[in-house]
């Protein structure tokens, strides 16, 4: 009986135990490129539009564009100034960057503000982004592909290259944009729900609002 009590006064479960296992800081990035590598894995020895190379290039080439000019003008300056890397731009085809440039959400940035590879260091509670009860602080760190300023707000664009359909895209990467939308609601001091996300689907020329 009286081990009993003990074991009762001493053993009890632990108040805060889903708080145990959380981490002090987490990074987006590595989080991405967890995913990436899985997308990349699905094409893995495959050549030409669909090599991770490919994607990649893609990528390099909307990190450096002008948004006000056409896709051929660009390739050909990031060509002069050295940009982008032969092997980049070997894999780059001009009609399909055309068909990118013109993806609504590109296409309306030409003149506005915008931030490129934007880095951001946030602190938010366990239970935003985590399947948890637990209200510990994270802080999360990661970079936005890019964030567009204007009258109408604060629009998150990232890219994807994936061969998957935009729901089945947008389930994926719901947590990851909930991320991004929390921390550009936190440093700009606006509401979350104003803050504007999207993905592109480099690969399919796809424009999905998350």
């Amino acid at each position: 009986e009286q081990k009993a009590r003990i074991l009762g006064a001493y053993c009890k479960p632990y108040r805060w135990q889903e708080s145990v296992g959380l981490p002090v800081k987490d990074t987006a990035t590595d989080l991405l490129e967890r995913q990436e590598r899985g997308e990349y894995r699905r094409a893995e020895g495959a050549e030409g539009e669909t090599s991770p190379e490919t994607g990649t290039a893609y990528h390099a080439f909307l990190q450096h564009v002008d948004f006000s000019r056409s896709a051929a003008e660009e390739l050909e300056r990031m060509k002069k100034e050295q940009l982008l890397t032969d092997e980049q731009i070997a894999l780059l085809d001009a009609d399909k960057l055309a068909r990118i440039l013109d993806i609504p959400c590109l296409r309306a940035l030409a003149g506005k503000q915008i931030l490129r590879e934007q880095t951001f260091l946030v602190r938010l509670q366990a239970d935003e982004l985590n399947d948890t009860s637990a209200t510990d602080p994270i802080v999360y760190q990661g970079a936005l592909d890019l964030l567009c300023l204007d009258t109408d707000g604060a629009t998150i664009i990232d890219y994807k290259f994936s061969v998957l359909d935009d729901e089945s895209l947008r389930k994926k990467y719901a947590v990851q944009v909930a991320l991004y939308r929390k921390a550009v609601a936190q440093i700009l001091r606006v509401d979350e729900r104003t803050v504007r996300a999207r993905i592109v689907n480099i690969l399919l020329c796809r424009e999905i609002v998350v």
